[in-house]
């Protein structure tokens, strides 16, 4: 009998800590970026400029950083609890992916394609597609937890 009580001082014990764990480490919801101070500010230009001379050290520059992009909206896939923006120029197929915070979702629905805005998010990722048959395919840059700053 000493020992069910054990298991099930541990068992309650695991099942409490098990939620701690998932209530503020796993779920955790992140600061908004739109207060932050940047840890990098540029332009899409420049970074694409700047992955497309060293992929790795720039991935290694900008992993997990917090950047401000200014560029110009090639696309807009608004969703209901979130919207996803493609920054980027009609000149190249190179876009900034920004991943809209749903706390900021609201000021991305009203955008509109060509508008000229600074957002600011995580760097995530980088998918440089290179080229086909001469032909370049461009860069995905990826950003989380985007802000729109302003738009002009």
């Amino acid at each position: 009998m000493k020992w069910i009580k054990r298991i099930l001082i541990a068992g309650v014990f695991l099942a409490i800590a098990g939620f701690l764990v998932w209530k503020f480490i796993i779920n955790k919801e992140i600061d908004n970026v739109k207060n932050q101070q940047p840890d990098f500010t540029t332009t899409m230009s420049d970074l694409f400029k700047e992955f497309s001379a060293g992929d790795s050290i720039a991935k290694i520059k900008y992993n997990g950083k917090l950047l401000e992009i200014s560029g110009m909206v090639k696309k807009i896939e608004v969703g209901d609890s979130a919207t996803v923006l493609n920054l980027g120029d009609t000149a190249s197929e190179s876009v900034v992916i920004c991943q809209i915070d749903k706390r900021n979702n609201e000021l991305a629905k009203t955008l509109k394609e060509k508008e000229t805005i600074t957002v600011k998010g995580h760097f995530s990722g980088v998918n440089n597609l290179g080229e086909f048959e001469g032909i370049n395919l461009g860069i995905n840059i990826e950003m989380k937890d985007c802000a729109i700053i302003n738009k002009k």
